[in-house]
């Protein structure tokens, strides 16, 4: 069944990005805005930094693409060779100037300049407006509408896995119910998008680096947590808690009620990662309960 879910805030200002980049050019009787369409989308990213370090490798990208085409399409036009080596040059520049995300830009103006080898110039400087323009207004819309708060972002997402894990934890304690590892994996994976967006920020404005570490120590907890998950929902006998597991357990699930479980206090494979999971929860707990996890 198919799970239908609201657009997000991001693909809604990606759409208003793109829509305010081509109104203009419409205006003044420009029909083939494609290129402002492409900046505005381009540089609609996770973050205001993101999106402003995206939109200026794209403006460069463009820029030196488009600068190739015009001087391949002048000498050559539309030559199958030039256009092979003009391709396999445009890259290696755009790659040794470390222009990350720039390549495919940078190839679209080239081979665009060059199929329009008639007026090289006219498009040249008609893509590299169209570019500047999207940027601008991908980077602004980000900037001014509900500009993302990255720090919330990752908050929010780390403790929702967190809650999803407790809770199947106790489930399976209880009535044996096993772990949702897609569900997990897919929580994990929201969180560690947030994260990596939260890093390209502060790693630029070198400020809440303590919070930042916090996230990141969160991160291999989360790692940790669902591995043992899958080593359990992998173990096909019947496994009884021990008396230590069993008493841990209850500070953290109080409702767990009275279980069958063994006499002794040997770590088997199914209490050896119990345990582990209950140490990992401790840890867990530690964090998400300290002052600068709470970064407002």
């Amino acid at each position: 069944m198919v799970n239908f879910k609201k657009p997000g805030l991001r693909t809604i200002k990606t759409a208003l990005s793109i829509l305010i980049a081509i109104i203009p050019f419409y205006i003044f009787g420009d029909e083939s805005p494609f290129y402002a369409a492409l900046g505005a989308l381009m540089s609609t990213q996770g973050s205001v930094y993101s999106s402003y370090r995206v939109g200026k490798f794209r403006v460069i990208g463009t820029c030196i693409g488009a600068a190739f085409g015009m001087i391949m399409a002048g000498f050559f036009q539309l030559n199958l060779v030039a256009t092979f080596l003009g391709v396999i040059l445009v890259i290696y520049i755009v790659n040794l100037l470390k222009l990350q995300g720039g390549t495919t830009l940078a190839v679209i103006a080239f081979l665009y300049t060059m199929t329009h080898s008639i007026e090289p110039m006219h498009y040249y400087f008609t893509r590299i407006l169209q570019t500047i323009v999207g940027v601008i207004i991908g980077v602004s819309v980000n900037y001014f509408i509900c500009p993302p708060k990255l720090h919330i972002r990752v908050q929010k997402t780390s403790i929702d896995l967190a809650k999803d894990i407790l809770n199947s934890l106790e489930n399976y304690i209880k009535r044996e119910e096993k772990f949702n590892i897609e569900r997990f994996h897919e929580n994990f994976n929201s969180y560690k998008t947030a994260l990596k967006d939260y890093e390209i920020e502060i790693k630029s404005s070198r400020t809440n680096l303590l919070h930042y570490e916090k996230m990141t120590n969160l991160h291999d907890i989360f790692h940790r947590l669902i591995g043992n998950c899958i080593i359990l929902n992998n173990l096909n006998k019947e496994c009884l808690l021990n008396n230590e597991n069993y008493d841990n357990l209850k500070k953290y699930f109080p409702d767990i009620g009275e279980l069958d479980i063994k006499k002794t206090n040997d770590f088997d494979e199914y209490n050896y990662n119990i345990k582990c999971l209950i140490n990992e929860i401790s840890e867990l707990i530690d964090v998400t309960t300290d002052k600068t996890y709470h970064y407002k």
